[in-house]
């Protein structure tokens, strides 16, 4: 399964890591929380988003050793253009 993230919900607005994202709104307007996003994630279900130039990017999970497991884009090292998706 496939689903598209529309916007973002942060803890923190000045943060600038998705460490600060703890919900998702999805295009069908479901909303999930941080937690629920991980294990579906981790379940093998897909989550993606289209960036500002509408190229599609998949999320993925991070699973630090010492911290709380968060989101991030697949494959960005920098500057994670999920952080540009609008607020819910």
């Amino acid at each position: 399964m496939r689903h598209e993230i529309t916007n973002i919900r942060r803890n923190h607005l000045t943060h600038d890591t998705t460490e600060s994202i703890y919900g998702v709104k999805l295009d069908q307007g479901d909303h999930l929380l941080i937690n629920a996003l991980i294990t579906y994630l981790d379940m093998g279900v897909t989550y993606f988003y289209f960036d500002h130039d509408l190229a599609e990017r998949e999320i993925e999970t991070i699973h630090p050793l010492y911290k709380e497991s968060y989101i991030r884009t697949r494959d960005c090292s920098k500057d994670d253009p999920l952080l540009q998706l609008p607020p819910y």
